[in-house]
């Protein structure tokens, strides 16, 4: 089978599983699931920062931050909170300080699009640039040119850490149709 025919594929099987995207911002109610998300998720974490009930709470009353959690749909039934990103935003610039994703939903493409809720809702608030950091651990290998793949540019690097850089202007969407998404209130 060629790689084409694979991709096509995998879109099909991905749309027949009515993806749908919940996104909660800033939600008091998902505290203790957010810490429990920074202190157990390793595979796809991009900083691995661990963050206590007291943090996460710290950060969503804290008009500096911004705490988007996803949750995750399907045919199978409801995933659950299973994404967030806590940004840091100053004046015009953003900094993700936590970029993570449970792994047992993998594979699905809500990478992708988690990023252009991200990039949309920083670009309501006036953002022109994010920066972003991977900081490597012994798991989370597999997720360190996950930057690079979403069209952030490479400003710093060292063993253990990459630092990137992205204009908001020059971000291209992932044009994913298949995976609605929805913001709760």
């Amino acid at each position: 089978i060629n790689l084409q025919k694979k991709i096509n594929n995998l879109d099909e099987y991905l749309k027949n599983l009515s993806l749908e995207i919940t996104c909660y911002l800033n939600d008091k109610k998902l505290i203790k699931r957010i810490s429990q998300l920074t202190n157990k998720t390793n595979q796809f974490n991009l900083t691995t920062k661990r963050y206590s009930e007291n943090d996460i709470s710290f950060f969503i009353k804290e008009q500096k931050f911004i705490v988007i959690a996803i949750g995750l749909n399907d045919n199978f039934g409801e995933n659950g909170i299973v994404g967030l990103a806590i940004i840091k935003v100053e004046n015009e610039i953003a900094e993700i300080d936590t970029l993570l994703m449970s792994c047992r939903i993998l594979g699905r493409k809500i990478e992708f699009k988690f990023m252009d809720i991200i990039i949309d809702f920083l670009k309501e608030k006036g953002i022109k640039c994010v920066f972003a950091e991977y900081k490597e651990s012994s798991k989370n290998k597999q997720v360190k040119d996950l930057y690079t793949v979403f069209g952030f540019k490479k400003i710093n690097n060292t063993e253990v850490s990459r630092k990137y850089k992205l204009y908001l202007d020059e971000y291209n969407p992932s044009k994913i149709e298949f995976i609605k998404v929805s913001f709760q209130n």
